[in-house]
């Protein structure tokens, strides 16, 4: 400050114009409020497009995951995570986001890894009905996250209007849609009381002296509780871990280790496709991960290990031995 007066007094009493230097480096201190004139917002920005996908900068905000939680109170905005993994989405999740949520979907590098964002969204209403719409397009496996600031993208579409369906339907009758709509109405009750209490086990085969069951297929039409997956021409239920163990429990079974779901995938596929098994998703097992403390999963089809928390919705398979 005290510079500051004398450069005044010098301009003032002697009328005389300082060296350019020294105005370039006192601007940033009288200039430095317009970096701080809005505190509580973070600014993400698109560094690259690449495979159709616009990578957001390492330092983006992008919060932490609710996982059901109610969200905390405060100035924030919210993501919907769609896809984590060294790989990026696959076709059809690719499709689906880019037609409900284009201008609004992203990719953030994450130690050597590539995580799937969808928003920004400035209110948590907003990111649950992005969720849903995922959902009902079959794509379930996704959360909600709170950032801790709001965040803004430059040339954002805005996330009000890319999170309202987007699809259109045919206008019909007033006496024909009250008709369809009394019968979906019913089918989906009857679903929601079944998705979580599973009413039967199917066995399924014997491999490396293990019985394997499934739970009962449920059929249904297309529009269905997002717990369902369509393989097969049937409907299979998807449930978090609590429900995967305590139906294993019911029927006096447990779920396998992730060592005998890998020996299952790698030696016995010739069980999977003779039984017509769902492989889209992957399995529970009961083995905890020693690094993170998730649940290790594996996919049936491809063999890829991952880790989920125990609120994510997964297929189920249980075992016994034989003897």
């Amino acid at each position: 400050m005290l510079l500051l007066r004398v450069i005044s007094t010098m301009i003032c009493q002697k009328k005389i114009r300082p060296p350019l230097w020294l105005l370039l480096a006192l601007a940033p201190l009288f200039s430095s409020n317009s970096y701080a004139s809005d505190p509580n917002s973070t600014t993400c920005r698109v560094e690259k497009v690449e495979s159709g996908w616009r990578y957001l900068n390492p330092q983006c905000d992008i919060g932490n995951g609710l996982w059901g939680r109610k969200p905390k109170h405060g100035d924030s905005s919210f993501w919907v995570q769609c896809h984590y993994g060294q790989s990026l989405p696959n076709q059809t999740a690719t499709t689906t986001i880019n037609k409900l949520f284009q201008g609004n979907s992203y990719l953030i590098p994450d130690n050597g890894k590539s995580r799937c964002l969808i928003g920004p969204f400035q209110n948590h209403e907003q990111a649950r009905t992005a969720k849903d719409q995922l959902a009902r397009h079959k794509l379930g496996e996704t959360f909600i996250r709170q950032t801790r600031s709001q965040v803004t993208i430059p040339g954002q579409v805005s996330t009000s209007r890319s999170s309202r369906p987007q699809e259109k339907k045919p206008s019909q009758p007033a006496q024909e849609r009250k008709v369809k709509k009394s019968k979906e109405s019913t089918t989906k009750s009857t679903l929601v009381e079944n998705r979580v209490v599973l009413n039967s086990i199917i066995y399924s085969f014997t491999f490396n002296n293990l019985k394997y069951h499934l739970p009962r297929n449920i059929n249904s039409t297309q529009e269905m509780p997002p717990m369902f997956v369509r393989e097969h021409g049937e409907y299979w239920s998807k449930v978090n871990f609590a429900t995967a163990k305590n139906w294993c429990q019911r029927y006096g079974l447990r779920l396998p280790t992730s060592a005998e779901l890998k020996e299952l995938q790698t030696r016995g596929q010739h069980f999977l496709l003779r039984n017509n098994w769902p492989i889209k998703s992957s399995y529970w097992s009961n083995t905890i991960s020693v690094y993170s403390g998730e649940i290790e999963t594996l996919n049936l089809r491809s063999g890829q290990r991952d880790e989920y928390r125990p609120l994510a919705l997964l297929y189920t398979t249980c075992v016994i031995a034989t003897n």
